[in-house]
């Protein structure tokens, strides 16, 4: 009797903490993309651009070697692909001392870059080929911080209960699903635009890009490049803005990496401007270089475009003001990508879907009422059917229904309308568990055997086929998560979560009802 007391106080427990964990359903239970409403979003990650970063980040470090020894300008670059670098002789002025600058280069390479390159030296030229290893720790990197970069701005904007997942084996795809979504295009220009912020000097701006050209002969000054931007003019009605072009540094002095922090203020003039601090090193290296460049024009480079290039007035350590033809919500969007960082690699919509909350809400009311139609007839025919024992089965069965909200609840997991199937499927599944057990019985009963005898012989005999069919189950939905995504997963959790419950109500829980039913004293027949 003592055990059968502590057998009562586990379920009693069990059932009050499910209760307590799933109380008010509306406020602990998060409801997916199908029954909320919002975006979903596949989005495919441009890995050339991530290479093509690590590759320009690798060819820097060789130049800047070259530039120590003093042997650059005898040297050539050429990048032929995004994880390919080819070396080759330029005009050195004497071949005696290019040869030995060769070998050492050669020496330098092979020392230095041999594990993430294949180092292929000629008589005439050194190729330097990205191994496979490195090309997919760069893939691997890069999915990750682009999750993680996305999450941080939608956890900026506001946004809860998001779905931010790689997908692929390399995860080039990332799935985005975003609950309650107000402004969908808003959101997805935050998503996808990459914010990578550089501050360069500028050397020289014109109208158009062959205006440029021309002034230079055709022929660029060495580390410069040209990019496209906004150039302020003065006229009649005030000062204006047209496109132009902007001959550049290649190297940045700052860059997004640098900041501390940005946030949304106004300028001189009360319009929308993002104000930013720097960090230590970034304010000491920014210091350093408007010192010696007062006067000069910095361009504010934002995705290889200048928005904006004031001159440098005095110098500037670790605060300043970005400006340029913002409105407020492009400057609060600008600062929020700012401060949750760039994002490694540009990224394209493959898949895009809008879900109302109409449909949502029509979408939990039919959900809710096909899981509760099916519930009662399940229930009903269980009492019709076995009589007495069809109490148990459905004391169980809401038992099982309540541990399986909980558990969603506790472990914040989405419930989606693939997860109510689930439940629905559990339902059944639940049921079947206790109609074994009851059949065994019955034909224990037939057997002659007694009351008590045949509850025991019941439940020991059927424990195997319910224990070998949950588990299988188990293993399907286990199998179902992992190689599927959103809704299969949402399917397969619930699945799993109520299998697993029904363990614990269909045997353990049935099986305590019974003995209390029973007790110690003599019973001659059984409701079933």
């Amino acid at each position: 009797m003592k055990r059968l007391r502590w057998k009562l106080i586990l379920i009693l427990a069990v059932a009050a903490i499910s209760v307590w964990g799933v109380w008010p359903v509306q406020k602990k239970i998060r409801l997916g993309l199908d029954l909320k409403g919002g975006m979903h979003l596949v989005l495919q990650v441009h890995m050339e651009d991530a290479l093509r970063a690590q590759r320009d980040h690798d060819l820097n470090g060789i130049r800047a070697w070259l530039q120590d020894k003093g042997w650059l300008a005898w040297f050539r670059f050429d990048t032929p692909a995004v994880d390919r670098i080819v070396i080759r002789a330029a005009q050195p002025p004497d071949p005696q001392q290019f040869q030995r600058a060769f070998t050492d280069l050669s020496d330098f390479l092979e020392r230095n870059y041999h594990t993430a390159y294949v180092v292929d030296v000629r008589s005439d030229a050194i190729a330097l080929q990205m191994r496979p290893e490195l090309v997919a720790d760069v893939k691997r990197r890069t999915s990750e911080q682009a999750v993680l970069t996305i999450r941080r701005r939608v956890d900026e904007y506001g946004l809860a209960e998001v779905v931010v997942a790689p997908q692929g084996p390399t995860g080039e795809r990332i799935l985005v699903q975003l609950p309650g979504v107000e402004d969908p295009n808003q959101v997805k220009a935050l998503i996808r635009e990459t914010s990578f912020l550089e501050f360069r000097l500028v050397l020289d701006f014109a109208s158009t890009q062959d205006e440029l050209i021309q002034r230079y002969q055709g022929r660029l000054p060495e580390g410069t490049e040209i990019l496209p931007g906004w150039i302020e003019r003065d006229g009649e009605g005030g000062r204006a803005a047209d496109t132009g072009f902007y001959l550049v540094r290649k190297e940045a002095v700052v860059t997004g990496q640098d900041l501390e922090y940005a946030y949304r203020c106004t300028d001189r003039v009360g319009l929308p401007a993002v104000c930013f601090r720097l960090s230590r090193r970034g304010g000491e290296r920014f210091y350093a270089f408007t010192g010696q460049h007062i006067g000069d024009p910095l361009g504010i480079v934002l995705d290889r475009k200048v928005i904006t290039a004031p001159r440098i007035q005095a110098q500037i350590r670790d605060e300043g003001q970005i400006t340029g033809r913002f409105t407020p919500q492009e400057a609060e969007r600008l600062a929020i990508q700012l401060r949750s960082g760039a994002l490694p690699a540009a990224m394209t919509v493959l898949e895009e879907r809008q879900i109302g909350p109409a449909l949502g809400r029509d979408s939990i009311r039919k959900g809710a009422l096909s899981s509760l139609i099916g519930a009662v007839v399940v229930m009903l025919f269980m009492l019709v059917y076995y009589k007495g024992a069809g109490i148990n089965a459905d004391l169980a069965l809401i038992l099982n229904v309540l541990i399986i909200l909980a558990c969603l609840a506790y472990f914040k997991a989405t419930l989606t309308l693939p997860g109510i199937a689930g439940i629905a499927l559990t339902i059944g599944m639940a049921v079947d568990a206790n109609v074994l057990i009851f059949e065994r019985i019955k034909e224990e009963l037939r057997a002659g055997k007694t009351v008590r005898t045949a509850v025991d012989l019941g439940f020991q005999r059927a424990w195997s086929a319910i224990f070998d069919s949950n588990v299988t189950t188990i293993l399907a939905a286990l199998a179902l998560y992992i190689w599927g995504t959103g809704p299969v997963q949402g399917f397969a959790i619930t699945l799993s979560v109520g299998l697993l419950a029904n363990l614990f109500t269909a045997v353990f829980v049935s099986r305590t009802i019974f003995d209390l039913v029973l007790g110690e004293r003599p019973v001659e027949r059984l409701s079933i």
